[in-house]
């Protein structure tokens, strides 16, 4: 540790100017990085985007079949539930009424 300290000037003024150099090269490096990083993200999606983006038309068409065919059971189901419900209706109107019943 000896030897980084030894190289370090004295005066207070030429310090200043030592750190600010440093911290502009610090900051020209960050913002290198930081192009080359955004260079890169377009770069890879160039090269894999388009084809990891791209959908299969016959995929498509896997999953409207998939949705129609839950639609189709859910019609089903519901016409079912209000024949269900027709016939006991129905069958509730052919009972007699209680209105001749005497009570007691």
């Amino acid at each position: 540790m000896e030897t980084l300290t030894a190289n370090l000037p004295d005066d207070l003024a030429l310090c200043h100017q030592l750190i600010n150099e440093l911290l502009l090269d610090k900051q020209k490096s960050q913002t290198l990085i930081e192009k080359l990083q955004h260079q890169m993200e377009q770069m890879l999606r160039y090269r894999y985007g388009q084809r990891a983006d791209r959908i299969d038309p016959n995929q498509l068409k896997l999953f409207i079949e998939q949705q129609l065919a839950q639609a189709v059971q859910s019609i089903r189901g519901i016409t079912s539930a209000t024949i269900s419900f027709t016939r006991a209706s129905s069958s509730a109107s052919e009972r007699p009424s209680r209105s001749h019943v005497v009570s007691r």
